[in-house]
């Protein structure tokens, strides 16, 4: 949202032009937000189709960053479980404590779909810890996988009657 100040410059709303600030220092530069993942900001980045490329990675799962790119460590975190209290607890796990994934591998699994990295992040993670998780449904959409958690509620399992 911009309105036009006295010399036809404009005021920019908090939050409403991420690039305005940045193209008011440097004329004829363009900033363009685009989400995307890991994988194909890695390959905008070799094809130099794009200048900077925010993306995560895991312990299991590194990134390979083109030769001639700086990489910079923003934060680490933890990667979470969500599990239903009743779940967790038929497990013998306590909230908020931390768990081996091996005292989950008998469990049903929701995980993202397979395009997601964090989907093979999961398959190797479980693997590390010697099983194949049994995957019981796949979204691409986060809110889906913790509302079902949060219900316990798994396709095709005894709770969906």
């Amino acid at each position: 949202m911009t309105s036009a100040g006295e010399e036809g410059r404009g005021e920019r709303e908090p939050g409403a032009d991420p690039g305005g600030e940045a193209a008011d220092r440097r004329p004829g530069m363009t900033l363009q937000l685009v989400e995307q993942g890991p994988e194909i900001a890695l390959v905008g980045l070799r094809k130099r189709e794009i200048d900077l490329a925010p993306v995560h990675g895991y312990t299991v799962l590194p990134r390979d960053f083109p030769p001639g790119c700086e990489e910079a460590k923003l934060l680490d975190a933890p990667v979470l479980l969500a599990l239903h209290p009743d779940r967790a607890s038929r497990l013998g796990l306590a909230a908020g404590e931390p768990v081996g994934l091996a005292a989950c591998a008998s469990a049903p699994w929701l995980v993202p779909a397979p395009v997601a990295s964090c989907y093979e992040m999961i398959q190797r993670a479980c693997g590390a810890a010697g099983f194949v998780p049994r995957i019981r449904a796949r979204s691409s959409d986060f809110s889906v996988l913790t509302a079902l958690a949060a219900a316990d509620a798994l396709p095709g399992g005894p709770q969906l009657s």
